[in-house]
């Protein structure tokens, strides 16, 4: 089983305790054939890393995984920033 890196999604760093995550079909069956289909690779591709903010903002391909832009990925960095902005502005 693929052991993606802590990242407050997945309980227990598990892989297959966070499929619940993905809310889009489409998101979910790209994950779940890559782990029926063993292609840990891919699937650490997809699940170990993170979009990263730049001066463009977030950029990335859709697609399934913490490394594309998708419904969850938009969701996290958009909670991010609202927490960012409360801290910085005490609202």
């Amino acid at each position: 089983s693929v052991q993606p890196q802590s990242n407050g999604i997945f309980p227990n760093n598990r892989l297959d305790n966070g499929l619940e995550a993905f809310d889009h079909e489409r998101e979910f069956d790209t994950i779940e054939n890559l782990v029926r289909n063993g292609m840990n690779k891919e699937l650490r591709d997809r699940l170990c890393c993170r979009l990263t903010f730049g001066t463009a903002g977030l950029r990335s391909a859709m697609g399934a995984g913490f490394c594309y832009i998708n419904d969850l990925t938009v969701i996290q960095s958009t909670q991010l920033r609202t927490c960012i902005l409360h801290a910085y502005h005490k609202l």
